[in-house]
């Protein structure tokens, strides 16, 4: 499967400042967190879920897979770090793992609505094509929980 990034129609580092939903990146990160955008509604649109993610001061994700194995890249794996999986917070608790918090991992969305069945096999594509590509050009290792 060839891999093909849409990195330009959601950009958000383009087009809103470091801390609308990403900071700026310390260290290379070293592992992925795979999420699903699933929801309360049922057949949400894959154009809603980017908006979503590319506008929100709150959130966002490096990437995002659509059911049809389109993939959108929200910011720049090496310099931002999304705001998708938490970190330490001000008390002092962790809110993901600390080796998948922001800082040290990739956020990556499969659009999926409420009420889908399984992932449809040219998202399974795109998303393997994904992570191997990211695994190698971060030199990230397979690990399992």
């Amino acid at each position: 499967m060839a891999l093909k990034i849409d990195s330009t129609t959601y950009d958000k580092a383009a087009h809103f400042p470091v801390n609308h939903g990403y900071s700026v990146r310390a260290t290379p990160p070293t592992s992925l967190v795979i999420h699903s955008t699933n929801n309360s509604k049922k057949n949400t649109l894959f154009a809603n879920e980017a908006k979503f993610l590319y506008e929100s001061p709150d959130v966002s994700a490096d990437f995002l897979v659509g059911k049809d194995g389109k993939i959108v890249q929200f910011l720049d794996s090496s310099r931002y770090q999304a705001w998708h999986a938490g970190g330490r917070q001000a008390n002092g608790a962790w809110t993901a793992k600390p080796a998948f918090a922001n800082a040290r991992s990739i956020g990556i969305e499969l659009h999926h609505s409420i009420g889908d069945g399984r992932y449809p096999v040219a998202q399974e594509d795109a998303l393997t094509a994904l992570t191997r590509m990211l695994m190698a050009r971060f030199i990230i290792a397979i690990s399992l929980l």
